[in-house]
């Protein structure tokens, strides 16, 4: 019986050695088969990851519950938060939104411009014309809402529950739920869920003497499918006047054929006035490669004479360089995107 004992355990130790090595030669094989592509073949990638982000965010524009939310976000002193305010923090002063005082139904009056409460219930429920397969109006109901204060002299929503509905159709069902801690935003998760589309994002935070690290994630699925992946990681500070600085990040995104891949040690407190680009692109390391490993370039900042704003330029593998908003649509999308601040109401 100890013969037969050792023997087994010679066996399965000889085995982990054969894994390791197999592992090991298929490393070496895939980094010495993978290389820097040139112009031409870089810009057939990046055209085609182009054409998936641009389709990917027009298929989700063009879903009944996307269509609802800029129908209801284009109406005139929405009582929903981020929207409206109705009372003052006793402690911080703060405005914020108070759910249960703005329970019922709400109902927009086109004749009059305004949306006005007709009934009471136990969530907050606005009507609204929006034309879908099953009605001419559309329901947004808040069914549940509560927020903290927060060191940065803003209010965190802690949970949000919502859907959207048609008819008896749900076209859409939405969740949020945040934590603070040492009165700091920490934890977040929020997932979207309409048509064939789930979205969710988390966010984690772990809190040092000095500063805190924040690692956020977003998934993107289209009928239980992958499409779009993406993963955050950076320092964060609080400055003295209650503003929050970023600093040391890593940045990846995974949309097919392409995985981009960010990382910054640049301290965005301390920037020389002026100097933002050169201490940009000394600290930083923005790189390009297909899913098969193969490296398509590196991405940097320049200046462009009659451009007041940030220039991508991308130099593959053969040398050649050239600005990525006058190849891709949806970088130009991006770089041009401009926030509008919706004022709360009290």
């Amino acid at each position: 019986m100890p013969i037969i004992s050792l023997k087994t355990k010679k066996i399965h130790i000889d085995l982990k050695l054969v894994n390791l090595l197999v592992f090991i030669i298929l490393n070496i094989f895939l980094v010495s088969c993978s290389k820097s592509l040139s112009r031409d073949e870089g810009q057939k990638y990046l055209r085609a990851f182009d054409n998936e982000f641009i389709q990917l965010f027009a298929r989700i524009n063009e879903t009944e519950a996307s269509g609802a939310i800029q129908a209801l976000s284009l109406l005139p002193e929405i009582p929903l938060p981020l929207f409206f305010v109705n009372e003052l923090d006793e402690k911080t002063g703060l405005q914020s939104y108070n759910f249960q005082k703005m329970k019922g139904i709400y109902t927009y009056l086109p004749e009059n411009n305004v949306i006005k409460k007709t009934n009471q219930c136990d969530s907050v429920c606005i009507l609204f014309p929006f034309k879908t397969n099953d009605d001419s109006l559309t329901r947004f109901i808040l069914t549940d809402y509560s927020e903290s204060t927060t060191a940065l002299l803003m209010m965190f929503p802690q949970i949000y529950k919502a859907t959207i509905t048609a008819n008896t159709r749900k076209l859409a069902d939405i969740s949020f739920k945040g934590v603070v801690k040492h009165e700091l935003p920490a934890d977040a998760e929020m997932k979207l869920l309409f048509s064939n589309f789930q979205i969710q994002l988390t966010m984690k935070t772990s809190f040092k003497k000095t500063h805190g690290t924040i690692k956020m994630r977003i998934e993107i699925s289209e009928d239980n499918k992958p499409i779009l992946s993406g993963r955050i990681i950076t320092d964060v500070k609080i400055t003295e006047y209650k503003t929050l600085v970023y600093n040391n990040k890593t940045i990846e995104l995974d949309v097919f054929p392409l995985k981009i891949r960010f990382e910054s040690a640049l301290d965005f407190s301390s920037s020389t006035s002026g100097k933002f680009i050169e201490e940009f692109n000394n600290n930083s390391n923005f790189e390009i490669f297909t899913h098969s490993g193969d490296k398509v370039g590196d991405v940097f900042l320049a200046h462009v004479t009659g451009r007041d704003r940030i220039n991508f330029h991308i130099k593959y593998g053969d040398g050649y360089t050239e600005n990525l908003e006058d190849l891709l649509l949806s970088v130009k999308k991006i770089i041009n995107f401009k926030i509008i601040q919706l004022k709360p109401l009290s």
